[in-house]
């Protein structure tokens, strides 16, 4: 436990060490302020550049047809017709996209003109590149993080000091990789959710309390409807529920039999309405289809990396230094099978 009037009136705290809730709203509110400058400031880019047709295209068969597809992976032009549902995708992103797209009419006017030109195999520059109010989401689900992140540290060491310096670092290290967060892309919702995600994870496993268990595994429901890559950590969670029941004290522990099913029952039921839409409206049971695999054979030239590739990676990568160390136009040099 901290004292002394400094920590006081700079970082007001309660008895404990912890932050107040003023303390978590303020450094919400100061990480979405830069967040939001340093996002919204970034020079307007074409919706079609990256995955961003991937997600856009989705949304806007939500929001034209009413029917979740598999967007830039079906052969139907939906700007003409009823696309097939479609299971390559999560929900979470493209639903955020659609919100955006409710809300703001010049964004979901912009989305459309960037979905009609992929479909008819041109470039989108005639579109107005208009993304601010995904980008001002963005920055909001962002400034969440920080405090998540923020009140985490403070949970594992006990200081309003940690939780204030947690957050400026947290917040700095994001406003620095405003380029690709400003893209209408599934970075920042990911960072978000897996930050929420491990604040209650934290809070679950010093309290050893039901509910956080229950909101951990909503939290983590929702992110593997954001990237399913995440499902990975059900059995990783579980393994940690059995490990504190043994290693982290408690006033009032439930056993980790009760906290496992609490937490298993919530992601089952956060993740299972999607699964049954699936089997429903695409006639196959799971999480998503194909994607997973997409992503395996997609990393397979990165863990066959050899030594020297290893370490000429970071050079090839930097933007001028690797044009001028490989020949990346013909592809003579030993790095191009990673284009």
């Amino acid at each position: 436990m901290l004292h002394g009037r400094g920590d006081a009136g700079l970082f007001p705290s309660t008895t404990n060490g912890l932050p107040t809730f003023r303390s978590k709203v303020l450094l919400g509110f100061l990480a979405f302020a830069v967040l939001v400058t340093a996002i919204v400031t970034q020079r307007p880019k074409t919706l079609s550049d990256f995955d961003q047709s991937f997600y856009l295209t989705i949304a806007y068969d939500l929001n034209r047809h009413g029917v979740f597809s598999n967007g830039v992976f079906d052969n139907t032009n939906s700007t003409r017709d009823v696309p097939s549902p479609g299971m390559f995708f999560v929900p979470g992103y493209p639903l955020v996209v659609l919100a955006a797209m409710k809300l703001d009419a010049r964004f979901a006017k912009a989305a459309e003109c960037s979905v009609i030109a992929v479909n008819q195999q041109r470039e989108a520059t005639d579109c107005e590149p208009y993304a601010t109010p995904v980008r001002v989401i963005h920055a909001a689900l962002l400034a969440l993080g920080v405090v998540a992140i923020a009140f985490a540290a403070s949970l594992i060491f006990p200081s309003t000091r940690v939780f204030w310096i947690t957050g400026a670092v947290t917040t700095a290290s994001l406003a620095a990789e405003a380029f690709i967060l400003s893209y209408v892309m599934t970075e920042s919702l990911t960072f978000s959710l897996y930050s929420v995600t491990m604040c209650f994870a934290v809070l679950a496993w010093k309290r050893g309390n039901l509910t956080w268990w229950g909101l951990t595994g909503l939290s983590l429901g929702l992110l593997c409807l954001t990237r399913p890559s995440f499902v990975v950590l059900i059995p990783g969670m579980l393994l940690l529920i059995a490990a504190g029941s043994y290693l982290l004290e408690a006033k009032t522990r439930p056993s980790a039999w009760k906290s496992a099913a609490v937490f298993a029952t919530v992601v089952a039921l956060t993740i299972g309405p999607w699964m049954l839409r699936n089997h429903v409206s695409v006639g196959k049971w799971g999480l998503t289809e194909e994607y997973g695999s997409a992503v395996l054979i997609e990393r397979f030239a990165y863990n066959d990396m050899t030594p020297t590739e290893f370490f000429t990676a970071f050079p090839y990568c930097t933007p001028g230094l690797g044009e001028l160390l490989f020949d990346q136009v013909y592809g003579r040099d030993s790095m191009h099978r990673f284009v």
